[in-house]
């Protein structure tokens, strides 16, 4: 909370709004929606545990050893929890944007897993009787 607390100093101050503007059509909306929550008073009794169970999609956690928003204990929290598969990739190096800071590690893992879905759906559609097959 104290580097969320940084956040909103530095982004007051200037610069990380120009940055941000590369990837968010407004900036504003996109950098307080995410710090004025963290920072509310109420956020901070929140734990995403007890929904962590209701996953029912296959996830990838992708996160920087160094991110200043983060812990590994979340990402070590959806693992244990998550009914559904999770794979982790945890990016040495990286901080709180790992698919900007180090895209050789993230992309290929992001294009693998998306990859392992395809197939896996591809294989249950096939396996179903309900799907008709041409020709028959």
């Amino acid at each position: 909370l104290a580097e969320i607390s940084a956040a909103r100093d530095a982004y007051v101050a200037g610069g990380i709004r120009e940055r941000m503007s590369k990837y968010h059509r407004d900036p504003d909306n996109a950098f307080f929606g995410w710090n004025d929550a963290w920072l509310d008073d109420g956020f901070e009794a929140w734990n995403v545990a007890g929904v962590i169970g209701g996953w029912s999609v296959p996830c990838l956690a992708v996160q920087g050893v160094a991110d200043q928003y983060g812990t590994l204990a979340q990402t070590r929290e959806g693992e244990r929890r998550s009914p559904a598969p999770v794979e982790v990739l945890i990016v040495e190096g990286a901080r709180h944007a790992p698919h900007l800071e180090s895209p050789d590690a993230v992309l290929p893992a992001i294009a693998g897993f998306c990859a392992r879905l395809l197939a896996a759906e591809g294989a249950s559609r096939c396996s179903r009787e309900s799907i008709p097959v041409a020709g028959t």
